[in-house]
């Protein structure tokens, strides 16, 4: 049974917790991958519209169809995770966070360059960005459940916030290079800015990304007797 002790006992964040550098890496990864898919998923419209001059209609078909790819790779992507055994966590998580970060950047620095008598394979290169996207499942978000373990919905809550955040970076990065929605080079440099920093997001992780918990979430709890006065206190002063 849950009781306010044991709320007590988990309530408290290390303050190292912010200063780790999995978690800060962890945080980086998901900070440019997110902030990346939210600039595709809002301006691939306009990309597909004024740059390869798709109709209307072909243009919300090609965005939905490109957006949906991601499902069935994200519950693949979740089972391969888990049920490989083969590799070691750690392994895992670089060869995931590797797909969804790394592969990822480096598709978003080339797909502004494609031709535009290319424009179908562009299209297919935007549908692999939002499947391969799918695998941050196996990659950062893991990294932060194995190192931050009982913490680990402040590592979570923490990206989840930065989705909020993302909303307002993409749109900045698109209106201080982007005046013209029909110039494809000021779009390339769009995408390539984005595939630079998600790369080098990637590379950063390879060494702090790890399967073993933080010092900080090993500690143990303090005493029981501790924790009820401290929640005596707490009861004491939010009565006063």
């Amino acid at each position: 049974m849950f009781t306010v002790v044991d709320w007590i006992k988990n309530r408290f964040i290390p303050q190292d917790l912010l200063t780790s550098p999995a978690i800060l890496s962890v945080w980086f990864n998901a900070f440019c991958e997110m902030s990346a898919m939210i600039l595709l998923s809002t301006y691939s419209p306009i990309y597909f519209r004024h740059v390869f001059g798709f109709e209307i209609d072909t243009t919300g078909l090609l965005v939905s169809l490109t957006t949906v790819a991601q499902l069935p790779c994200k519950v693949v992507a979740g089972l391969a995770s888990d049920r490989i055994k083969f590799l070691s966590e750690t392994t895992k998580m670089n060869i995931f966070n590797t797909i969804s970060v790394g592969v990822v950047g480096a598709m978003f620095c080339f797909v502004g360059f494609i031709p535009l008598e290319y424009k179908w394979v562009a299209v297919i290169i935007f549908s692999l960005i939002h499947t391969l996207s799918s695998c941050n499942c196996g990659g950062f978000y893991k990294c932060g459940t194995f190192v931050a373990r009982q913490h680990a919905h402040v590592v979570i809550a923490t990206i989840q916030f930065m989705k909020c955040v993302a909303l307002f970076t993409a749109p900045g990065l698109v209106n201080a290079l982007v005046d013209d929605d029909s110039n494809k080079m000021q779009w390339a440099l769009v995408f390539l800015c984005c595939g630079v920093i998600m790369i080098t997001a990637n590379l950063l992780s390879f060494p702090v990304f790890t399967d073993q918990p933080a010092p900080w979430a090993t500690s143990k709890p303090k005493p029981v007797e501790e924790n009820a006065e401290m929640h005596e206190d707490i009861v004491q002063s939010s009565s006063i």
